[in-house]
């Protein structure tokens, strides 16, 4: 290919010193472009030379030198060929840190023509040979850490569920080549298989326990059971409270947050002001959604419903779990003139815990 290009260019040149009635600048373009010869990286120098003296010429001259021209661009596109196949092999021994230059001299090579490809057709299978090597590399280096990953799991808890997930992500993000190296993925889905177990076991155990802690009831005709916490006071007139209870049927699994008002006093709450260890929460119900009533006391209460186990209301799932887990938990009933505070206490927090604890278990 080297030569031929050499012969077409001196042929060329030839032919073009042949003619007569030549200005200087086409006689100085001309031997500019045989002054070329054989093309390597060093030329572009001459290149450029002869470039300026392309541009310097007139229309007609141009058009005059057309042959010659042809020689230049064809010189200059192995040039650029060539520059190509010296930043290939700059890329030298591939390693881990290589990627940048494998992807510049990629995006260079691939913007060549196919005719300049063919010029430098060992250098671009040096490039691919690299990308392959550089692959490699690093599918070893990731399978090796999804090894590693996996052999630090250990014994299986209830505590697992983090890391396990953790290798998992890792070792879906492999490709296939990669996942077959690792070789002790056994122990991974050993671990999955444990801790699945461990949860589902956990689940019955709460479950069962249920009993302690909750009155569990069943409506047959409405094929639905609820569970109240056995500490729920039995009449609504006895004191303040904030009280979630669990509702069941069939695949769904609901909570309800009683928040129940009592005192010698109306104030016709509309609203609910929480703080809890200085996180702030606002709850405003329909009027007529709070039931008002009295005896020898009054009691006002309103009972929430969250539908989390269809994504809804998750941000009231996690404010029980902050009321149940805080130093201090005041609300405010507020009324248009009066308002109550009530101060959450620690049996009440603790309901709210193995309310908490079951809902997980039922919806798991």
């Amino acid at each position: 290919m080297k030569r031929f290009v050499a012969v077409v260019l001196a042929m060329m040149i030839c032919l073009s010193f042949c003619g007569c009635g030549k200005s200087e600048a086409v006689i100085a373009y001309e031997e500019l472009v045989g002054a070329i010869g054989e093309v390597t990286v060093d030329s572009e120098k001459a290149l450029s030379e002869a470039e300026k003296a392309y541009k310097a010429l007139t229309a007609e001259e141009k058009e005059a030198v057309q042959k010659t021209k042809d020689v230049f661009d064809a010189a200059e596109e192995k040039l650029d060929a060539l520059k190509v196949a010296e930043l290939i092999d700059s890329i030298g021994e591939v390693g881990r840190d290589s990627l940048d230059a494998i992807m510049k001299a990629e995006t260079k090579y691939r913007a060549l023509s196919e005719t300049q490809k063919e010029i430098i057709a060992e250098s671009g299978a040096v490039l691919a040979a690299a990308r392959e090597q550089y692959d490699t590399v690093v599918t070893k280096e990731m399978a090796d850490e999804v090894i590693a990953k996996i052999n630090e799991i250990g014994t299986v808890t209830l505590d697992s569920k983090a890391v396990i997930d953790e290798v998992k992500g890792l070792y879906e993000k492999l490709s296939s080549e990669g996942k077959k190296l690792v070789e002790n993925y056994n122990v991974l889905e050993t671990a999955e298989d444990e801790y699945e177990t461990l949860v589902e076991a956990e689940k019955q155990r709460v479950i069962k326990n249920a009993s302690k802690n909750f009155k569990i009831t069943h409506d047959k005709v409405e094929n639905l059971t609820w569970y109240m916490p056995k500490n729920l006071p039995r009449y609504i007139d006895t004191r303040c409270y904030m009280i979630p209870y669990i509702g069941v049927r069939g695949s769904s699994t609901w909570i309800c947050i009683r928040y129940n008002y009592t005192a010698d006093s109306w104030i016709f709450w509309e609203s609910m002001k929480i703080v809890s260890d200085g996180e702030t929460y606002y709850k405003m119900p329909y009027y007529f959604d709070i039931t008002h009533d009295n005896d020898t006391e009054v009691w006002e209460y309103w009972d929430e419903v969250l539908y989390s186990d269809i994504g809804m209301d998750d941000e009231d799932i996690q404010m029980l779990q902050h009321i149940a887990d805080s130093e201090e938990t005041i609300i405010r009933f507020q009324g248009d003139d009066y308002h109550h505070d009530y101060t959450v206490s620690q049996k009440d927090k603790n309901m709210i815990k193995d309310v908490l604890e079951l809902y997980a278990a039922l919806i798991g």
